[in-house]
């Protein structure tokens, strides 16, 4: 399953999944990020910009599998972050 990142000018990161639904919007405390980088392995965002460089842990919790999960819930309701 992919999930698609964005961060907007509001300073919140967006999740989406394939179908592009919005399933998650979260706050960030930092200000005008000019690069972010998903680190899979550890499960990581990096971003970088104005505060800094910043890692968020990213945690990822679905009821099913993940394959599953886009079938049986494309609008990612049994998912949180």
């Amino acid at each position: 399953m992919k999930l698609y990142l964005a961060i907007s000018t509001d300073f919140k990161l967006h999740i989406f999944n394939e179908h592009l639904h919005l399933i998650k919007t979260m706050p960030l405390k930092i200000r005008l990020i000019s690069f972010a980088y998903f680190y899979d392995k550890e499960s990581r965002l990096i971003t970088a910009g104005i505060d800094g460089c910043c890692m968020f842990d990213f945690k990822f919790i679905c009821k099913y599998e993940p394959k599953q999960a886009l079938l049986l819930d494309p609008e990612g309701h049994t998912m949180d972050f």
